[in-house]
């Protein structure tokens, strides 16, 4: 099995999007939701900070993001 990064094309092909990861969700198993392995375009990105908050580092365990909770 393998996994490629393909870019999406925008503007007839005059600019590339190659999309984001969330960290936030790296440590996730929601298959639908958060999952890291969704590539987000930039719009799609902000849709998804907007729904499950931003994402902040972790005091507790170095190197890990979370997602914050919203108020």
């Amino acid at each position: 099995m393998a996994i490629i990064s393909a870019p999406v094309l925008l503007n007839a092909g005059r600019q590339v999007d190659h999309g984001f990861f969330c960290l936030g969700c790296r440590n996730a198993t929601d298959e639908e939701t958060e999952h890291f392995r969704i590539k987000y375009t930039t719009e799609d990105m902000s849709e998804h900070i907007a729904s499950y908050g931003r994402v902040e580092r972790t005091l507790r365990i170095s190197g890990r993001f979370m997602h914050v909770t919203k108020d």
